[in-house]
């Protein structure tokens, strides 16, 4: 591959140590240093993407669409986590901080959007607690 591609590959995420895959991990921001979630959005054609790590609220999701920021769904499950790009059609039907924990898209410098508690709870703990 030619030096400009490969380079250009690395700096987006896809080829290099820190590559990325279709399983999110944490990592900073190259650019202000913030903690973000990096991924690719789908399991095919997909997009390397960065979002922001806390869950919005529906104002939060509103927001971030004015902003031009698009927004994902993380779906978390048997210790894997991905992220889903959300359509108008998923908006609608599964609104932010009901069914799944909605992430959007980082931009540096940009104030922090309404966030919800996270929808996930239990999937994020090792332990299953009682009932009682």
């Amino acid at each position: 591959m030619p030096d400009w591609l490969v380079r250009h590959l690395e700096a987006i995420g896809v080829m290099g140590n820190d590559r990325i895959g279709r399983r999110i991990r944490a990592t900073r921001c190259r650019h202000c240093a913030c903690s973000i979630l990096v991924g690719l959005d789908a399991d095919r054609c997909a997009l390397p993407v960065q979002v922001d790590p806390l869950p919005l609220a529906p104002l939060g999701e509103a927001l971030a669409i004015l902003d031009g920021r698009s927004t994902y769904a993380l779906h978390v499950g048997a210790g894997i986590a991905e992220l889903q790009y959300r359509d108008r059609w998923q908006i609608a039907g599964s609104p932010a901080g009901t069914r799944l924990d909605i992430l959007s898209a980082h931009r540096c410098g940009t104030v922090r959007l309404p966030t919800a508690p996270t929808v996930n709870r239990s999937t994020y703990r090792r332990t299953a607690l009682p009932p009682f």
